[in-house]
């Protein structure tokens, strides 16, 4: 595998890994949801899709 598709990889999880641990310390804490708090969450959910639609897979080789 090439260094790109392992660093997206390793990315799009780090910021999945980050939503999570940050819905779970909202919910283990009860903390109010700040509008920043939902940006916050918004950024992370939007950077996680965005490495893995972009760089995470190969592209297929087609033939022609």
């Amino acid at each position: 595998m090439e260094t790109k598709y392992v660093v997206a990889k390793i990315l799009t999880w780090v910021f999945i890994l980050a939503e999570i641990v940050l819905v779970a310390v909202c919910v283990i804490h009860r903390t109010d949801v700040t509008p920043s708090l939902k940006a916050l969450f918004v950024l992370l959910l939007f950077l996680g899709i965005g490495f893995w639609d972009k760089y995470a897979h190969r592209p297929q080789d087609q033939d022609d």
